[in-house]
């Protein structure tokens, strides 16, 4: 009983620092966000400025696509007493790669004695195969090594030579001690010197327990890992969304300049939303949330079929590493966690207006609604476009079509469902925008305002006008009184331009009548 009180106590402290840990990438996502729309194109705003725009979703996509496979490669993490030997495998391949090495994962097919990663030396390309053995202790690292039954070295490539032994970075000279002694006892076939033993033997980038931090969730180095990751994939998804959104900018019009701002800055809140989805994903998925979505994967894989599960391993695998069947599932739950997450991240700043009361109740059904249309729509694009993409060619046609796809049917998604809502959901916005345009007619009746004049105060007020103005006003107690203050300054300042009218005097009223009724009329002075 003792026992199951401090598991389930610990149990609500990783749950807890988890929700801290989302909280805090919540808030962190909306200061970008709202970095970025106070450095947007104002003139830009309309009703449709609640859309995520067609490249974001062709980056979210991307995104998403990415940590799926980064998370579930991560599943043996959460295998009991042997995840930290998986978490060692590809911390190790990461630290390579940051390192300048090419390090490449290759020990999920499972082939007896078989490598666990490989480097690929550049220049001549030469393999160096690695079999990583975190253990408790240098021996049984290195007994692992060894046949249970002849006691012979099990490790070795084509050639016959042996390959590297990874251990912990702190079991490293005691390894070499260990491998050493077995050479010395001839059970390394083709080595005879103890001193080789160095040769074989290779320091792992981290120790024992940095792996198995690793496979844990809200660790310093599980969140080194999971951030890395995010940079990587934040970093590919900013490029996907600021190339697409570009071309639309320019398509629709906008000089060179404009477009590289605008783009730059949706690549921007792109990267910022995936970053945020691929670390929090790799935090819960470490936690064990993962087993939430275990009974609707096994439906959705029996209820549809192979050709089902196949199409889902070719459109978002990037290495099946288990039967098909096993990775469709996997995928599948990992697939509706990952848009869980990106939803609520690309929610929070609707939240946090509606907690501020910036928006209404209905505001934020609409704008959920629409995210939500757009994200999945997005899923749905890269599986369609990335199977017609793979049949023209495998690989890289494979990301071509899905983002496509992605860009093409999410985009649409989110436009049908916003258009559709709009007939029953009036925008916040757009009642704003009536209060305004009504405190505008009376302001110029009351300021006898000409054509021009006119013009320029809307001119003015088109610039001065955004989402942010439109959010405040809704959150203000007499909206009609903000409209009135927002406008009235505008009103002044273009009344200031008119030329001053003065009074003629009497005696010029007086010559002017004399002149023009000549010989019509006597005026007497």
């Amino acid at each position: 009983m003792i026992r199951l009180s401090v598991g389930k106590l610990k149990y609500k402290f990783w749950i807890k620092r988890i929700v801290v840990l989302a909280l805090c990438f919540c808030f962190i996502n909306n200061s970008v966000l709202a970095y970025a729309d106070s450095n947007s194109n104002a003139k830009s705003k309309d009703k449709t400025e609640n859309l995520i725009k067609p490249g974001n979703i062709g980056g979210y996509s991307f995104g998403i696509k990415k940590s799926v496979n980064d998370i579930v490669e991560e599943y043996k993490f959460n295998i009991p007493k042997t995840g930290h030997g998986f978490a060692a495998e590809r911390g190790n391949s990461l630290i390579s790669n940051l390192e300048g090495k090419k390090s490449k994962v290759i020990g999920d097919n499972n082939a007896k004695n078989g490598a666990d990663r490989v480097i690929f030396q550049r220049g001549t390309g030469k393999e160096i195969l690695i079999q990583d053995k975190y253990y408790a202790n240098a021996a049984a690292g290195i007994d692992a090594c060894f046949d249970s039954e002849t006691g012979v070295f099990r490790y070795v490539d084509g050639s016959g030579n042996p390959m590297k032994i990874e251990v912990p970075k702190d079991q490293y000279d005691d390894a070499v001690k260990e491998m050493a002694m077995r050479i010395k006892d001839g059970k390394v076939e083709g080595v005879t010197n103890p001193d080789d033993a160095k040769n074989i033997i290779l320091k792992g980038k981290l120790t024992y327990k940095q792996a198995q931090n690793l496979a844990k969730a809200g660790t310093v180095e599980s969140l080194a890992y999971d951030a890395v990751n995010g940079v990587i994939s934040s970093t590919c998804a900013f490029g996907i969304s600021a190339a697409i959104n570009y071309a639309i900018e320019r398509l629709n019009g906008n000089d060179r300049k404009t477009a590289l701002k605008e783009s730059a800055i949706e690549g921007v809140k792109t990267g910022a939303v995936v970053f945020g989805t691929q670390v929090l994903v790799g935090q819960l998925s470490k936690a064990g949330a993962l087993k939430v979505f275990t009974p609707s994967e096994r439906a959705l894989e029996r209820h549809f079929g192979k050709k089902f599960t196949d199409s889902i391993v070719q459109a978002f695998a990037r290495d099946p590493i288990e039967t098909p069947s096993n990775t469709a599932a996997k995928i599948l739950g990992t697939q509706a966690l990952t848009a869980t997450v990106t939803i609520v991240l690309l929610s929070t700043d609707d939240v946090i207006n509606i907690v501020r009361n910036r928006i209404s109740p209905q505001q934020l059904i609409k704008n959920l609604a629409v995210t939500t249309a757009g994200v999945v729509g997005g899923y749905v694009g890269w599986y369609v476009g990335a199977i017609i993409g793979a049949k023209f060619t495998a690989g890289i046609g494979t990301y071509i079509g899905g983002t496509i796809g992605s860009t093409i049917i999410g985009g649409l998604s989110g436009f049908v469902s916003e258009k559709a809502l709009s007939l029953v959901i009036k925008d916040d916005a757009e009642k704003m925008t009536e209060i305004i345009e009504n405190e505008f007619k009376k302001l110029s009746d009351d300021y006898m305002l000409n054509q021009n004049e006119a013009n320029d105060i809307s001119q003015q007020l088109s610039e001065k006008l955004s989402g942010k103005t439109l959010k405040y006003m809704f959150a203000s107690k007499d909206r009609t009184k903000f409209a009135k203050n927002l406008l009235t300054p505008m009103f002044k300042k273009e009344i200031a331009k008119r030329d001053q009218i003065k009074l003629p005097t009497e005696n010029e009223m007086r010559a002017s009548l004399l002149k023009e009724m000549e010989g019509i009329v006597f005026i007497h002075w």
